[in-house]
């Protein structure tokens, strides 16, 4: 959308042989499911930059992704930056050799990073070379050969000076790609009374034989411990003994990686699948384990005609685990509703 701000209570003139600014900024922190997973750290204070003062921000908390290129993009607003005076900097600690990147973005330079210049994405108004105090940018870092920033990385740090120029720092933001636990478990209907189904809507009778697929996926970027399935068997059905059947598809395999029915578990029993630890895919499409069982539709009349009894079989099952670097937890996730 389009935001407008007017009227900001601002005071003219000037003090300590510097003019004063005014000016406003937003950020916004959103969740994209079709995006990369991203770590966010937002600095939100006050910080006078003066002549020959140098100042170090260490930032931690995060866990960067476990393997591939690491992508960073560091958010900053500031005040006071001139645009005719150079000599101030905003640097971020190279990994690779505990170096110092001076940053830049399109609109300054690393010599005079604090210019009044506004670095951002999409339109505004109005459109200004110089803004006269205040600078507003989001850009990307660049980290070739993952330098700056790498694999399994937790901590690093901003420094940030001048040598004639002052300035006042007062937000500072950092999203980077980084790990989390993203367990999908999709369940599909192979068969009714041995004869596959299709899409769409469909329909069984009273002691006709259902059988369900289940498909495990790891879609994060970190392995999971301690997964486990729950899966309560419907009321309107019962689970035919001895039909489950559990597959991994990578190596080694899980530990304890066992299968069970608990009768007492839930009006008709429930499926416990103990896995163990799911490993993190190279492709999210690659299916890390599969479940098949069975139900049989009751024949209980008392059930069928309860009017309070919806006449629906349905496979409500959950999920459940932790991140193995993170420590996330993943509580009682529900399983996707395949076809």
């Amino acid at each position: 959308g389009e935001y407008t701000v007017a009227d900001i209570a601002t005071t003219e003139g000037y003090e300590f042989n510097t003019g004063y600014y005014g000016g406003w900024g937003l950020i916004v922190i959103y969740e994209n499911s079709k995006m990369n997973s991203r770590s966010v750290t937002v600095f939100d204070g006050y910080g006078y930059v003066k002549v020959n003062n140098n100042f170090e921000l260490p930032v931690s908390g995060f866990n960067t992704t476990q393997n591939g290129p690491v992508n960073i993009k560091i958010g900053v607003m500031a005040g006071e930056g001139d645009r005719t005076y150079s000599g101030d900097f905003f640097s971020i600690q190279k990994q690779s050799d505990n170096s110092w990147l001076r940053l830049r973005h399109s609109g300054n330079n690393p010599n005079n990073f604090f210019n009044s210049s506004i670095n951002i994405d999409g339109p505004r108004n109005p459109n200004l070379l110089n803004s006269t105090g205040v600078d507003i940018s989001a850009f990307m870092v660049p980290n070739p050969n993952n330098s700056v920033i790498t694999n399994n990385q937790t901590s690093t740090k901003f420094r940030y000076g001048t040598n004639r120029d002052f300035y006042i720092i007062f937000l500072i933001a950092m999203a980077i790609d980084s790990y989390i636990p993203n367990l999908e478990v999709v369940t599909t209907v192979a068969n009714i009374n041995g004869t596959p189904v299709g899409s769409g809507t469909l329909s069984v009778l009273p002691e006709q034989e259902i059988e369900y697929k289940i498909k495990i996926y790891n879609n994060g970027t970190e392995a999971i411990n301690n997964a486990v399935l729950h899966i309560p068997i419907p009321f309107m059905t019962k689970y035919i003994e001895g039909s489950g059947s559990n597959t991994i598809f990578f190596n080694p395999l899980p530990t304890p990686n066992t299968l069970t029915f608990n009768p007492n578990e839930g009006a008709s029993g429930s499926i416990i699948w103990d896995i163990g630890t799911l490993p993190i895919s190279a492709n999210t499409s690659d299916i890390l384990g599969e479940l098949t069982f069975k139900l049989k539709v009751t024949d209980d009349c008392n059930i069928l005609k309860n009017l309070n009894c919806i006449p629906a079989v349905v496979i409500n099952g959950t999920s459940s685990g932790v991140g193995a670097i993170t420590g996330i937890p993943i509580t009682d996730l529900s399983f996707t509703q395949g076809y």
